[in-house]
């Protein structure tokens, strides 16, 4: 090999090792960043979950009777029924036995829940678990929805709570019906995040809340995936 053959191959593969330290190095620093960024994300995580929002029930009244009084501005009143699906021209409808009209056989469970959590909670909306055999709405909607066979699953409280503040659930149902639903209690935060906590509803009783996504808490309140398994009972 002549000297200039040499020359070149020395800096040719001086070129090919500082190429590959470049990229050894640069994979390595990425590398090093998205770990860093990982335990940023867990320690963010972990912030939020500590300051998470959360009630706890102070009261709770059984067995009250249905009446017409309007509620009132700290209270979200609901009504649950059981019904049965139909499908036509396309569309899914929540069909009521004759009964669930019968005002006289509803009754209620009512809770005062506290918020004892670390952050307010800017709205809350009570959402029905058991979409298959279960219903649910405001109470002032309760007539006009039952009676059009419109499914739904959520009932909103637009008023904020604080920490430290109370409000209160008041769930009307037949009490004739076996099959009550688990619900849900959905909270929106200031910083625009949204947490689910577990109401064992008759029972006085409530789950730890965490935090979900906003496409999970759409597909909670919205009736889309459903009326899909309606469309296809395979999916349930």
């Amino acid at each position: 090999m002549s000297f200039s053959n040499e020359i070149i191959s020395a800096i040719c593969g001086a070129v090919a090792g500082g190429a590959v330290s470049c990229i050894f190095n640069y994979f390595n620093d990425r590398s090093k960043e998205r770990r860093a960024d990982k335990k940023e994300e867990e320690k963010e995580r972990q912030r939020r979950f500590e300051n998470r929002p959360e009630f706890k029930i102070i009261e709770f009244q059984t067995d009250s009777k249905y009446t017409e009084d309007e509620s009132s501005e700290n209270r979200l009143q609901v009504v649950t029924a059981e019904f049965k699906p139909s499908i036509e021209d396309g569309f899914v409808y929540a069909n009521f036995s004759t009964e669930d009209f019968d005002k006289s056989e509803w009754t209620s469970v009512r809770y005062t829940l506290e918020n004892v959590g670390k952050t307010d909670v800017s709205s809350i909306s009570l959402i029905c678990q058991n979409k298959r055999y279960s219903w649910l709405c405001d109470k002032y909607l309760a007539d006009d929805l039952m009676k059009s066979r419109v499914l739904r699953y959520v009932a909103y409280f637009v008023n904020k709570v604080r920490i430290g503040e109370t409000f209160e659930i008041e769930v009307f149902y037949n009490k004739n019906h076996s099959h009550l639903p688990l619900l849900d209690i959905g909270m929106q935060t200031p910083d625009a995040r949204f947490w689910t906590q577990p109401l064992f509803f008759p029972c006085n009783k409530v789950g730890d809340s965490k935090e979900i996504e906003y496409t999970e808490y759409l597909e909670a309140v919205k009736t889309d995936v459903a009326e899909e398994c309606f469309k296809n009972p395979w999916m349930w």
